[in-house]
């Protein structure tokens, strides 16, 4: 904003940065400064005008284009709003995302030790008694000693 007399003007640009907060989900960081406060602004400038003229007619006319500056204010703040609901389901999606997957590592991390070494051992007799019946049987000399 700058200020020249008795004028104020908007002497931004009208970029408006984007932030990509999701997969696919680009939100506007805000509004453009002359689409938000332009219109405020030309109203303001046009009162100011009419009351240095003393103008009563010109005052009147300049006191209407304010409800539709306003207005258009209002549009530039809906469209913020707009742009922190999105943020907000997007946070929301976020730390669900989250919480699954904090839940996925407890679930990893939180296994039962004791059991699984309860069938590691289980696993290993198994192999053990396997070993042992394979050596007895290739121990007998002839197929006669095996089939007894």
């Amino acid at each position: 904003f700058v200020l020249e007399g008795d004028s104020v003007g908007y002497r931004g640009d009208a970029d408006v940065s984007s932030v990509q907060v999701d997969a696919g989900l680009e939100v506007k960081s805000g509004v453009a400064g002359s689409e938000a406060f332009a219109p405020v602004l030309a109203a303001i400038e046009s009162l100011l005008g009419a009351i240095e003229s003393g103008d009563v007619p010109a005052i009147g006319e300049a006191l209407t284009r304010f409800a539709p500056a306003m207005a258009d204010l209002g549009q530039a703040r809906g469209k913020i709003g707009s742009a922190l609901n999105l943020l907000e389901n997007a946070k929301s999606r976020i730390d669900l995302r989250e919480t699954g997957l904090k839940e996925q590592r407890a679930r990893i991390e939180d296994a039962d030790l004791s059991e699984a070494a309860v069938r590691m051992a289980q696993a290993q007799n198994a192999l053990q008694a396997s070993i042992s019946a394979g050596g007895a049987i290739l121990s007998q000399r002839s197929l006669f000693d095996i089939l007894g």
